[in-house]
């Protein structure tokens, strides 16, 4: 997967690409519990319009 971030290039906008990046550090090494996030649960559907 492959993402492009556009952002502004200030002190802020630095700080939440950091944060953004530990998260998805935390998200591989540590899984979603680390960061916050429920484990998706198994066998529930999402209801998806189309």
């Amino acid at each position: 997967m492959e993402i492009t971030i556009l952002a502004a290039d200030d002190v802020d906008s630095r700080a939440q690409l950091i944060d953004l990046l530990e998260m998805a550090l935390g998200l591989e090494t540590e899984g979603p519990e680390s960061v916050g996030l429920r484990e998706k649960q198994k066998g529930l559907k999402l209801n998806v319009m189309s």
